[in-house]
């Protein structure tokens, strides 16, 4: 994948971590962060930014952002990239209809150091687990935006997102009824990918 990020369009931001602090669901946990962050900003009191494993941030089917943890002997890195207006001259043509901006979302501008401290602040709080992770866990649960839909996947193929498990695999059920886990790779919405 291959980011376009202009001047002045988004918010492009790093958290380092200690090594310690790494898990394996954190990109997912971060995931939560950010979509909590975004809905206040945009002022909502229900989900609008739903998180499609392993790492996307989604409105309404179209990528507003990703997360990328990247670990290694000196720490974690948490590379955040969030689509905050359109940048100058549009997106490119292969990402036109997949992507989108807060600002279109919200109607009206972002301040975009509002957006990184609320970010911030809301993935700190989680992974120094002044947020349970059990209650991360259940607002995943509500950002799931594969849940229930039809996907294709690099690992099993298709079949039914029915969920994501503890340990921050996606849960597949695949055509004939058999469940898988799916922990690497990437996924994407099928064709048909109605809520089954």
């Amino acid at each position: 994948t291959e980011w376009q990020s202009a001047p002045h369009a988004g918010v492009w931001m790093s958290i380092v971590l200690d090594a310690g602090q790494a898990f394996p669901q954190l990109p997912l946990v971060v995931g939560v962060a950010c979509a909590r962050a975004i809905d206040g900003i945009l002022g909502s009191t229900e989900p609008l930014v739903f998180v499609k494993w392993p790492n996307d941030l989604l409105v309404m089917d179209q990528k507003v952002g990703g997360i990328l943890c990247e670990s290694g002997p000196a720490g974690v890195i948490i590379g955040i990239g969030i689509n905050v207006a359109v940048p100058s001259g549009g997106f490119r043509s292969d990402v036109a209809g997949l992507a989108t901006v807060l600002e279109s979302v919200a109607g009206k501008s972002i301040i975009r150091s509002q957006l990184a401290g609320s970010m911030l602040s809301e993935t700190l709080s989680r992974v120094d687990g002044s947020i349970p992770l059990d209650t991360t866990w259940r607002e995943l649960e509500r950002r799931d935006a594969l849940i229930g839909r039809s996907v294709d996947t690099d690992e099993h193929g298709r079949g039914v997102a029915r969920g994501i498990d503890r340990a921050g695999a996606l849960v597949l059920e695949l055509p004939v009824g058999d469940m898988r886990t799916v922990v690497s790779g990437s996924v994407r919405l099928a064709a048909t990918s109605d809520r089954g």
